[in-house]
């Protein structure tokens, strides 16, 4: 499926990249991004996180990576009792990376937050994220602390902690590039018009592989480079459950390739971080990292391909170009 690079060109050119102030009272102010694959026993659980907030001015955007366990048919009864909810279904499985991307297209938020289907937030988690953002006067992202809970029963309290905040781009920057900030993208929230402009740099470099590991360090890098300010906030309101059939057993996929799919994760991060000046300009993102090392083509050659297999079903809102449908 070819990407549409005159459809990104059109589409940003209606956006205001450098607006400091974001709110539109028209827009609903969060834009909550889930992925979802065989999810079906999870589905209930964070449809009341969501649905069960003090604060209510979101939207709601789920995207259905081609379930096969009743998924997507137990979403779709969620859909028809709430219209901020928006269903996208892949038309083939395509894996998280571009998935999370399909989400950030259809979003109408002035926030992009980032939300697994096998975690929770706490019922408070958008208000009090709301309030962070006023108060550090909307900055371009808002990292939170999350609680981890292990199946052995440990808890950790403040997993993966941040230790400060950034009001420039290149401290913020080298500060990722030196592993001193967490990747994980649902630990924070993004300004949808920079989250955007990453998914411009994500689609090509990630549309022909189904990454479902380390997939959020490239959402990250790419968010980061465009961002001058993150803000490293004491608000502790996610709840992270790392199950022993999360996406780090072999339960999905090998273990070789979740190191094949981290290292591709390893290697788009510092080819956009060298050469994060000129990306824009760049007329074939992908050949250009490919050609840019022989070890990154190899690697990339390992990882799995998305399938040519379509699976058919009725859209009344299809994206052709894009390979998905929408469901409103």
């Amino acid at each position: 499926m070819k990407f549409s690079s005159i459809w990104f060109h059109n589409f940003f050119k209606q956006l205001n990249m450098n607006s400091e102030h974001p709110r539109n009272t028209k827009s609903p102010f969060f834009s909550f991004i889930i992925p979802v694959f065989n999810k079906v026993n999870f589905v209930e659980n964070f449809m009341n996180c969501l649905l069960n907030q003090s604060f209510q001015n979101f939207e709601i955007i789920i995207i259905d990576d081609l379930s096969i366990d009743g998924s997507f048919e137990k979403l779709i009864q969620y859909k028809k009792v709430d219209q901020r909810i928006t269903i996208i279904r892949n038309c083939v499985n395509r894996g998280l990376a571009v998935t999370r991307s399909h989400g950030v297209l259809e979003s109408h938020g002035d926030y992009i937050f980032s939300y697994d289907p096998d975690d929770e937030i706490t019922l408070n988690a958008a208000e009090l994220v709301r309030k962070e953002l006023i108060h550090y006067h909307y900055p371009d992202i808002l990292e939170f602390r999350c609680v981890k809970f292990f199946f052995n029963g440990k808890i950790e309290y403040n997993a993966h902690p941040c230790y400060r905040s950034f009001h420039n781009n290149l401290f913020l920057t080298e500060a990722f590039r030196k592993k001193q900030i967490f990747y994980t993208i649902w630990k924070r929230v993004i300004k949808r018009s920079i989250y955007l402009k990453a998914v411009s740099l994500i689609i090509p470099l990630t549309k022909e592989k189904r990454m479902n590991y380390a997939e959020d360090k490239v959402h990250t890098v790419c968010n980061y480079i465009l961002s001058q300010q993150m803000i490293c906030s004491p608000i502790s309101i996610y709840k992270y459950y790392f199950y022993s059939n999360n996406s780090q057993s072999n339960l999905y996929q090998s273990f070789s390739q979740n190191m094949l799919q981290e290292r591709l994760s390893q290697h788009i991060s510092d080819f956009v971080l060298q050469h994060k000046q000129y990306l824009f300009q760049i007329e074939n993102l992908l050949q250009t990292f490919l050609n840019s090392s022989q070890e990154y083509y190899i690697n990339y050659l390992n990882v799995t391909n998305v399938t040519n297999s379509k699976r058919y079903f009725i859209c009344q809102s299809p994206r052709d170009d894009l390979g998905y449908c929408i469901f409103r």
